[in-house]
């Protein structure tokens, strides 16, 4: 017989409590924390002190017996408290769900880094001039809607030079980083076959950068049809520079019919193949020598029984400008200057000189003889310049009586020096070296090589040397 006194009541209780808990706990794990709620409000046990749940908040989910496994080994009286290794391991495995807490561990998303697509193309034309770009154009007559004919979409630029080195320029209002593209590339279609154009960029402080004919391209615009130029910025010196403008440059030194350019773009499209090598423009120096005009062999004939003594040849220079124009020269054909040939203001011999003024970028003082010169007899041009700011750029080229260019532009920087303000620079040119040799001269043109316009230089004393 079984005797129960009040001594030990108390550990009778604590013992059938801690039996019915662990029965609970190992029966009903899912539903552990109701199944203590009910036994610890039944009136037949006194529960000691009641065990606080450790956060994290305990679930069906993340749930692992570590903490009260230690409880049902605890012979003692008091609250059974975990050792701190334990404690640590079980929050650890109650926050870290994995396989022995029966969930699945969700893989970390791999971030990828987003690959630079390639520079996409920046259309400086297409049907419109792209926004904040403007017509800076001059010389030339330009309408941005033509409808006929299109490369591409609705419209097309029609550009008709109306006066030699006549310019097509768009300007960016906002300045473009090249850094991000590798090449220029436009459409062009002409109206007459052989017309002559280059192509050059600027900076966005406006300074222009390399000059490069399209007939270097793949050859001058054909008529009748479309014809792509691409070309690398590095050609136009303009690479990871800050763009202002492009300009379509006319490159004749007269007045063109229309041509047509469309889908003007910068592209980052690599380079394929080594451009034709260019210069701007392509000048040749004070020694290089033009190859020789050939000689036509005469149809043979009877010998003469008779040679006659020749005609002495002139002897001496030939004055094309001193205090006046000799006979049959004018300067009737320069454009965009202010040209007064009765200067006296500054003087380099006699009373007079030339004063000329570039009004606008690309002016030109053209000095024009009706007849044509024989050249043949000549070695050099010489004259004399004094500018009112030292250093304005300008260019030097001849030109034969039917209009053609013996050479592009040469700057005067070739041969001496750009002139100054401090006093008269003469100037003594080969005429090879203006591929001027024995040719039929008709003019003489000293062209503006700014862009911009320029204050007053003075000309004096031109000649032909023999």
């Amino acid at each position: 017989m079984i005797h129960f006194d009040d001594r030990n009541a108390g550990k009778v209780e604590k013992a059938i409590n801690r039996a019915v808990t662990a029965f609970a706990i190992i029966v009903f794990p899912l539903s552990l924390l109701a199944t203590i709620a009910v036994i610890s409000q039944t009136d037949i046990f006194q529960p000691g002190p009641r065990m606080e749940p450790n956060p994290p908040k305990l679930s069906a989910q993340n749930w692992t017996p570590p903490i009260l496994e230690n409880a049902l080994t605890n012979d003692g009286d008091t609250q059974p408290t975990p050792s701190p290794d334990a404690r640590q391991a079980g929050v650890a495995r109650l926050r870290t769900p994995g396989a022995s807490s029966g969930t699945t561990a969700l893989p970390t998303p791999t971030v990828t880094p987003t690959a630079t697509p390639p520079g996409a193309p920046f259309a400086i034309f297409d049907d419109a001039l792209a926004s904040g770009w403007s017509n800076h154009s001059w010389g030339a007559s330009v309408n941005f809607a033509d409808t006929n004919p299109v490369y591409s979409g609705l419209h097309t630029i029609r550009y008709t030079a109306t006066s030699g080195w006549a310019g097509l320029d768009l300007h960016a209002a906002n300045a473009i980083d090249s850094a991000n593209y590798r090449q220029l590339r436009f459409a062009m279609q002409a109206t007459q076959a052989g017309q002559q154009f280059a192509v050059y960029l600027r900076d966005a402080s406006g300074t222009t950068l390399t000059k490069v004919p399209l007939e270097n391209y793949g050859g001058t615009p054909p008529t009748g049809t479309w014809k792509i130029y691409t070309i690398p910025l590095s050609d136009l010196g303009a690479s990871n520079v800050t763009l202002g403008d492009v300009v379509f440059h006319e490159w004749s030194g007269k007045a063109q019919p229309p041509i047509y350019i469309d889908s003007i773009q910068l592209t980052n499209d690599p380079i394929t193949a080594a451009p034709t090598p260019t210069s701007v423009p392509p000048t040749p120096t004070p020694t290089q020598t033009p190859p020789p005009t050939p000689t036509p062999t005469p149809t043979a004939t009877a010998t003469p029984t008779v040679v006659p003594t020749p005609t002495p040849e002139p002897s001496g220079s030939l004055t094309i400008y001193d205090d006046a124009f000799a006979g049959g020269w004018d300067t009737a054909q320069s454009w965009d200057a202010t040209i007064d040939p009765n200067n006296t203001h500054s003087v380099y011999a006699g009373s007079k000189s030339i004063s000329y003024t570039a009004n606008s970028g690309w002016a030109g003082l053209q000095l024009w003889n009706v007849t044509g010169i024989d050249t043949s007899r000549f070695r050099a041009l010489r004259f004399a310049l004094h500018a009112t700011q030292s250093s304005e750029p300008f260019a030097i080229y001849l030109r034969t009586s039917d209009y053609v260019n013996l050479t592009h532009p040469i700057p005067l920087s070739q041969f001496g020096g750009y002139p100054n303000s401090k006093g008269w620079t003469v100037y003594t040119i080969p005429l090879s070296a203006l591929n001027a040799s024995n040719v039929t001269l008709g003019g003489i043109t000293i062209h503006d090589w700014s862009d911009s316009a320029q204050p007053a230089i003075y000309v004096d004393s031109i000649e032909l040397l023999p």
